[in-house]
């Protein structure tokens, strides 16, 4: 029963979805009222329309698909406006030429494969890991690589200025870096909730403050930030992870409103993914566990993609991967008795 009711809500979106597709219902409707006789004919002949709400029926259902699909249409629409301070296209120029990328923690899984994308586009690259820098990326001239514990305010200084000295100033901040380790919350020690906050939430403060100020004095840039949908529904032994996600989640949307109404610079744009599974070095035992579990999960060149596209759009944006998974960011306003049914459904895969 617990895992029904999860798996049959999500059904139910991806099957709504489809209906109220703007394209489906009108063509269905103008095949009903202009098609030719013998077809509309045979439509209204069918047993379940005769035997339920006929052909008059099915036209009225089909005008209020199409109706919310044109009101989820222009939804999004707003949704991309309202983003970008009601902006159309980037007022800034972008020469991606000219352009310098710095991305905390891109010697790999998603971090690498946004690197050789940003690459492939003409941009400079500066990477800031505290792992060794791939061979293949080593042979690229626009990648420069600094050795860096992103936890350290002083490494990152250290960094952003050798950065500046010899790239020029950066208009690209991707906050990719990020770890997790299973452990339930009595087996985490102090040393581990330091290392992943660290990581994973602190040195989003220690990067933007280094970049952000030439960003705001140009009113042009771009911060991205990479989450996770585990933000949204934490699980168990990995609740540490959750937590510093659903910070950073919080660190973007100060970002974007501090942007607009304390620095004056509604250029400069924010972008935060939240994927669901990527098969990374993270994630590696929980793709061990079953052929079934690996085959679920997202590559990183897929979730990289998909940010390299936000970034090209000049755009800022909301990225959640895989789309049709946006309903669990609404789990905590569903009813108390459907959200520990969710819960319940992650805990037990989490934990078996």
């Amino acid at each position: 029963m617990v895992p029904l009711i999860p798996a049959t809500v999500k059904i139910g979106l991806i099957i709504g979805d489809v209906l109220i597709q703007p394209a489906l219902s009108a063509s269905v409707l103008a095949l009903l009222s202009y098609g030719p006789a013998d077809i509309v004919s045979r439509i209204s002949e069918l047993g379940f329309l005769q035997d339920s709400i006929g052909l008059g029926g099915l036209k009225v259902v089909l005008k209020v698909l199409l109706g919310l699909g044109l009101v989820r249409a222009a939804s999004r629409l707003a949704d991309g406006l309202a983003l970008n301070n009601w902006r159309l296209p980037s007022k800034k120029e972008w020469d991606w030429n000219q352009e310098v990328a710095v991305i905390t923690g891109g010697c790999g899984g998603i971090g690498k494969a946004i690197v050789v994308g940003l690459v492939e586009k003409g941009l400079k690259v500066a990477i800031l890991d505290y792992a060794d820098l791939p061979a293949d990326l080593a042979e690229i001239d626009a990648v420069s690589y600094w050795k860096c514990d992103v936890t350290s305010e002083s490494d990152i200084a250290e960094a952003a200025d050798g950065i500046r000295e010899t790239l020029g100033h950066p208009s690209i901040l991707i906050n990719n870096a990020g770890v997790a380790g299973p452990h339930s919350i009595l087996e985490t020690s102090q040393d581990d909730l330091k290392r992943i906050f660290g990581i994973n939430v602190i040195s989003h403060w220690s990067t933007t403050k280094q970049f952000l100020p030439a960003m705001i004095s140009k009113n042009k840039g771009h911060v991205v930030t990479v989450s996770s949908l585990m933000s949204y529904v934490p699980l168990p032994k990995v609740v540490d992870y959750a937590a510093t996600k659903s910070g950073i989640q919080a660190f973007h949307q100060g970002l974007g409103c501090e942007l607009k109404f304390l620095y004056n610079a509604p250029a400069v744009m924010t972008t935060i993914v939240s994927p669901m599974w990527v098969e990374t070095g993270m994630t590696k035992r929980q793709a061990a566990k079953s052929e079934a579990t690996r085959k679920k999960m997202m590559q990183p060149d897929y979730v990289a993609r998909k940010v390299l596209d936000q970034l090209f759009s000049c755009r800022s944006g909301q990225i959640f991967l895989p789309e049709n998974a946006t309903w669990l960011t609404a789990v905590g306003g569903f009813p108390n008795w459907l959200q520990e049914s969710i819960k319940d459904m992650g805990g037990k895969m989490a934990t078996q």
